[in-house]
């Protein structure tokens, strides 16, 4: 949040005019309290990848016969001129035009981990199997930093600007899809993942991750079998970066009959259903924790497209993976026409975070239904509503006895100085409702400012015959 405050900071300097008047904000303006406004996507003004840029200046002359001439003159390598430069210089369509090569640099293996303002279920928690998981997001650009493939729907803004396909995906598993054998885990040549045999019983790998997503660096992700990983053969960068990056990151490894089930085929492709699955919310955080002042709030949202098992009879453990699914386009097709196949029927994706929650069966108690409940079912501080009922209709009426047990009163036990056992009025600091001081209503008496004695702030109610002693009771402890 500190970092997107100072970018913001920046962003205004920078659109102050000329004159030094503010300039106008990039964010959107800011919403009322308890309004949203929500946008498919928000692209940032460059994604990730390989730019290159070309400066040339445009000359024009108008000359005398009122003829305009106009050339442009652009920038050479002068590493292609020989030395001393000749006279004439060589031709210019002969010589080598200057382009200055630069990289946007993008998460593309791993996010920070501060970008992940929350997500729901909450780890370890537990709700319906049939709710969608999500991830919030504290950058809005984040799932839109990477072209998710080459073709379209995948390649940018669709639609006339309505629409764009994120890169990032939530996907919730089983914990046995994740599991891997140890003889998986040896024909995929996952590292840091000794198998033993102990006994000569069956081998077993020496650990296993409990999110199912196993460490490892861009490296040695990329010396996986490449029928078994996704196809960033054709990355730019694939060739000159990715093979020998150190960049840790995190791998699960579904079967590839739930990669087809969850992605597609060639033929029948889902990918396309990802686009809907990401948006972008604006909403107001004044008052709210970690907010900026007057800070407009654009948060991502990243949905599943899968639930949990939606006719559990027993809670079941889920496992929720946020994952790129960039290059997907590229791996779809290649695994329909993958000659030779792969030893293994897994396939690895980059997981970026993941969390475990538990899916519970269909009309479960949860934490919100209980509140519910408590608050439809339950009374203010008083005695039962019944009772009180029951005195309207009493004969002879009793009103002044209702008002006082409307008002939170209740009858206690109290033994007066004399020794004699009797009834009592009291009363809590928590009441249904406003208590008026007597000392408004009966100009007479007249408490003292501080007192030892509890009976100093006794109050004798007369149409009743009853003793309050709820000041007394107070004062008495007080004075403990």
């Amino acid at each position: 949040m500190a970092s997107k405050l100072a970018h913001q900071h920046v962003a205004r300097l920078l659109a102050t005019d000329a004159q030094g008047a503010q300039g106008e904000s990039t964010d959107p303006a800011l919403v009322g309290q308890g309004m949203m406004k929500l946008y498919s996507f928000y692209e940032p003004s460059l994604v990730g990848g390989d730019y290159w840029i070309d400066a040339f200046q445009s000359i024009s002359v108008t000359g005398v016969d009122n003829k305009i001439q106009s050339k442009n003159v652009i920038n050479y390598n002068s590493s292609d001129l020989p030395k001393p430069l000749p006279d004439p210089l060589p031709d210019p369509s002969t010589r080598v035009r200057q382009m200055q090569r630069f990289e946007v640099v993008q998460p593309q293996f791993s996010i920070p981990l501060e970008d992940i303002t929350t997500h729901y279920p909450p780890d370890g928690h537990q709700d319906e199997g049939r709710v969608l998981p999500h991830v919030v997001l504290s950058d809005p650009h984040l799932p839109w930093e990477r072209y998710p493939g080459r073709e379209p729907p995948f390649n940018g803004p669709q639609s006339n600007n309505r629409e764009s396909a994120p890169w990032l995906a939530v996907v919730v598993f089983d914990p046995e899809e994740l599991l891997l054998a140890a003889d998986e885990i040896t024909t995929l040549g996952i590292p840091t993942m000794p198998i033993i045999s102990v006994d000569g019983t069956a081998a077993s790998p020496t650990k296993v991750p409990p999110s199912g997503a196993y460490a490892m660096s861009v490296q040695e992700y990329l010396k996986i079998d490449r029928f078994s990983r996704v196809d960033y053969d054709d990355d730019p960068l694939f060739a000159e970066e990715l093979q020998t990056s150190q960049e840790a990151t995190k791998v699960i490894f579904p079967t590839k009959d739930l990669f087809a089930q969850l992605f597609g085929t060639k033929d029948k492709s889902y990918m396309a259903q990802y686009t809907g699955l990401a948006h972008v919310r604006n909403i107001n955080t004044t008052g709210m924790p970690d907010a900026g002042v007057e800070e407009t709030g654009l948060f991502s949202l990243v949905v599943s497209r899968r639930t949990g098992p939606p006719n559990l009879t027993t809670p079941k453990t889920q496992m929720a993976h946020l994952i790129s699914i960039e290059h997907f386009d590229d791996t779809i097709a290649r695994t329909d026409n993958s000659t030779p196949t792969s030893k293994t029927n897994r396939i690895g994706l980059v997981s970026l975070f993941s969390w475990t929650y538990t899916a519970l069966p269909p009309n479960p108690v949860n934490f919100l239904d209980s509140m519910i409940n408590i608050g439809n079912t339950t009374q203010l501080m008083k005695p039962d509503q019944g009772i009180i009922d029951g005195l309207t209709t009493a004969n002879p009426p009793k009103p002044k006895l209702i008002k006082r047990l409307d008002s939170g009163y209740i009858f206690s036990r109290w033994r007066v100085q004399t020794g004699e056992e009797t009834v009592a009025f009291n009363r809590g600091p928590l009441v249904p409702a406003p208590v008026t001081s007597p000392t408004t209503d009966n100009s007479k008496i007249k408490w003292p400012g501080s007192s030892n004695y509890g009976t100093d702030y006794q109050i004798l109610d007369t149409d009743l015959g009853v003793m309050d002693v709820s000041k007394s009771i107070t004062s008495s402890a007080s004075a403990f």
